[in-house]
């Protein structure tokens, strides 16, 4: 990529293709697990085999769902997602080797153990990867539809291998029948190997969001020991494993199920399919729903309750000559167990981000699955026992069991509240770098809809004080939900320590200290995760810059800026570059604009700005140009702005605001434009305006209640902006404020627990704000509750 390129984030027709495809391969593995369960009588007869012998035909899917897992993570890392796909599909066409068993049916078993261990190691290689391949090729709006859409193709093929063995084995148990049934499954098999064999490909030419465009790399042990540490993956682990066992074990002993009350091979096939088609319908809307919203947990607590009074339905009609209202009950369990499948999934990813999909969702399904195999012989055995009846209802061992399960599936995930970890990270980085406006305006009202409310706030509660007192240092979210808080000053001197905070525990832990001591410098989210600081000064102007990697929380030193700088601002572009402008260097107010690439960890000059400027604001706009207003230099206060276009790396020099200002603040609103606030001009302001990048016009907004200078301003996640202390004419403030980008007007809300300036302000994982340090000497931090 060259210096002056951006990443052109877009989606291709060929997506759908590469999707039908996807689910072919998906449909034709899943047949191959329920070719035996429907017909359990005549594979039984015609092969001389128990009903535990027939069962396992179908358990042997879940209980290598492992090994699979763990192959599908190897070949995805080492090689592609298309090789991945290519090896499951060949191993799909183990199917061919269950013909062998029609030579001698009666020694046939061992034909048709292995011609289904093959295919079971491949269940893996698709499933673990539906959400991984929804976000390499579809964009966030549509990502969610992808995953129903991909996550039901197994159901799929559930449902018509419930269905297709009973049509075709009718006549007892004849040698052709089962030859039909093997040659037609093992036939489509071969057609969906050759497609994906001559069409699949692992990803399109450029990528379609940038998260999918900078994924981090699988790390097993670290990853396995993240999840097993994240207490709302565990509860999610816990109650959806729970339901997919039970759902697993239904199905695969549907017939044997319903047998005891009068009920046929063809009405368990037909039953199967009910619970399929209700469950795609289902999903689909779900899926539709998830795209629109992205309220991820109420849609799966709402489906949770609907599977759990389906269950206690389906088990209160299960009676003889009940064909319709049991087809009701079954069809009502696949509409509310089914498409729990893509709404955990989503809820895996949002709330472990930023471990990779295919690994965290992974778990979810090995898990289940082994359950599911045992489930399915604790059920097999609870079904030879006795049942207990009255006039009214059948209560049988495996109608208890059941029930259980399901309620306590059901009470587990309703106390689940894991955190949009995904969603936040792309709104922070979507926010600065999305060269679509209508993506960000998708982006901000689908943060409405989080199924949270944001305008009401509790209050300022404080929290664990830092090990430092500081101010003039930097807060950054990483990835990990955790904040970074590096550097600044105090009264002990200029400070390289670093300290992270953890919101769940609400405590500050020291990690390593910075190389540099350094205040009045900048600090950068990169799309890999890492922090870059840049420049400072710690009584001389600094050129350095480093690193910091979270998952090891070391320091390194990276390349030094051309020229040292502080008071300077730092943005992140849309093709992962940082751009550092002007700022005041050796007595000297810099025009000079530099770019980090963290490919070549070097520094490079670009086109400087036309005015020289510090103490000025900078915003990434969502055309992905930069805009830098205001600033101070010659002691005069500025009202110029200009506008950087990352593809020529020139400046141009826009409208003037309405009021020259420095140490102000700027922030991008929903719709795109730019939100000026406060600074100071011979008098500390209280004026705020707003620029249009459509029109690039300037226009005054509504007055915040107090003037006020070096304050912090918040984006909260419905579009509401925050503003927290600064400083003015009565010195130190600990009022706040938000602004309601609908009303143009300011509100007053609850005033910080102290009063502070040149702090910092950081909007976590969960919504609410949080507070650090600021001059004289503070070390105190607070929480905003939004409620």
């Amino acid at each position: 990529m060259g210096e002056t390129d951006t990443t052109n984030y877009r989606v291709y027709p060929s997506r759908w293709i590469q999707l039908i495809i996807y689910v072919l391969a998906t449909f034709s593995n899943a047949l191959h697990s329920m070719t035996f369960s429907p017909i359990q009588s005549e594979t039984s007869e015609f092969y001389g085999l128990s009903t535990i012998q027939v069962n396992v035909l179908a358990i042997i899917f879940l209980f290598l769902y492992p090994v699979g897992t763990i192959l599908s993570i190897w070949l995805n890392q080492k090689f592609s997602l298309r090789t991945g796909i290519i090896v499951g599909s060949i191993l799909n066409l183990g199917a061919f080797i269950r013909l062998f068993s029609l030579i001698s049916p009666l020694n046939g078993y061992a034909a048709l153990i292995i011609g289904q261990l093959f295919p079971a190691i491949s269940t893996a290689l698709f499933m673990n990867i539906t959400a991984l391949f929804a976000a390499r090729w579809f964009a966030p709006k549509q990502r969610d539809v992808a995953t129903a859409i991909g996550s039901m193709a197994n159901p799929l093929g559930l449902a018509i291998g419930s269905l297709v063995p009973s049509l075709i084995v009718t006549d007892g148990s004849s040698s052709t029948s089962f030859f039909i049934l093997l040659i037609v499954e093992a036939g489509f098999t071969l057609l969906t190997t050759l497609l994906v064999l001559f069409l699949f490909r692992s990803e399109p030419p450029t990528p379609p969001s940038p998260s999918e465009e900078h994924r981090l790399p699988i790390n097993i042990k670290k990853d396995l020991i993240d999840l097993l540490k994240n207490r709302h993956y565990l509860i999610l682990l816990f109650s959806f494993s729970l339901g997919l066992a039970l759902f697993n074990a239904i199905t695969a002993l549907l017939y044997q199920i319903i047998q005891p009350t009068g009920y046929s091979s063809t009405d368990a096939g037909i039953f199967g399919a009910i619970i399929i088609i209700a469950g795609l319908l289902n999903a689909f809307l779900a899926g539709i729903i998830m795209d629109r919203t992205h309220a991820y947990r109420l849609i799966l607590k709402l489906l949770s309750i609907g599977a759990c009074g389906s269950c206690i339905y389906f088990i209160l009609i299960l009676q003889p000559n009940q064909f319709y209202p049991l087809a009701v009950s079954i069809g009502l369990m696949g509409f509310f167990l089914l498409p729990l499948l893509p709404v955990a999934f989503e809820c895996a990813v949002e709330c472990t981000y930023p471990i990779r999909a295919e690994w965290s969702t992974g778990l979810l399904m090995c898990v289940g699955n082994v359950l599911g195999g045992i489930f399915i012989f604790v059920l097999g055995e609870l079904i030879k026992s006795k049942s207990i009846s009255n006039s009214m209802i059948i209560i049988t061992p495996t109608s208890i069991f059941i029930l259980c399960c399901s309620v306590i599936s059901t009470l587990v995930l309703l106390i689940y509240n894991g955190p949009y970890l995904r969603l936040e990270a792309e709104y922070r980085v979507d926010t600065r770098t999305f060269s679509d406006a209508s993506v960000l305006i998708l982006l901000n009202q689908t943060a409405l809809m989080m199924n949270i409310k944001y305008l009401d706030a509790q209050g300022w509660t404080t929290t664990d004080s830092m090990k430092n007192a500081r101010w003039a240092h930097t807060a950054t979210v990483l990835t990990n939900g955790k904040v970074l808080v590096a550097g600044g000053t105090s009264n002990i001197g200029v400070l390289n320590n670093v300290e992270l905070y953890d919101p769940p525990t609400r405590m500050w832990t020291a990690t390593n200290n910075m190389n540099s001591r350094r205040y009045y410098h900048s600090a950068s989210i990169l799309p890999n995760g890492q922090v870059l600081v840049t420049g400072g000064t710690n009584g001389n102007t600094l050129m350095s810059t480093e690193l910091y990697d979270p998952s090891t929380g070391i320091w390194t030193m990276t390349g030094n800026l051309n020229i040292g700088r502080f008071e300077h601002t730092a943005i992140v572009l849309p093709n992962g570059k940082v751009l550092v402008t002007g700022g005041y260097s050796n007595g000297n107010i810099l025009n000079s604009s530099e770019l980090y690439d963290p490919s070549t960890r070097t520094w490079t000059m670009t086109g400087s700005m036309n005015i020289r400027r510090y103490y000025h604001s900078a915003s990434m706009l969502t055309n992905g140009k930069v805009l830098v207003t205001g600033g101070y230099v010659n002691n005069i206060a500025l009202s110029m702005s200009e506008l950087y276009d990352p593809l020529t790396q020139t400046w141009t020099i826009i409208n003037n605001m309405n009021t020259a200002r420095y140490y102000h603040k700027a922030s991008i609103l929903i719709d795109g434009q730019v939100l000026i606030t406060g600074g100071f001009n011979n008098n500390y302001l209280n004026s705020a305006e707003l620029y249009d990048p459509l029109t690039g016009s300037w226009t005054i907004t509504g007055n915040m209640n107090y003037a006020r200078m070096t304050h912090t301003v918040s984006i909260l996640r419905n579009g509401t902006i925050l503003v927290t202390g600064g400083y003015n004419s009565s010195g130190q403030l600990n009022s706040a404020e938000l602004y309601n980008p609908t009303t143009r007007q300011w509100t007053i809300t609850n005033f910080m627990n102290d009063k502070r300036y040149y702090h910092t302000a950081s909007v976590l994982v969960d919504g609410n704000v949080l507070v650090t340090g600021g001059r004289d000497n503070i070390n105190s931090t607070e929480i905003l509750y939004i409620i």
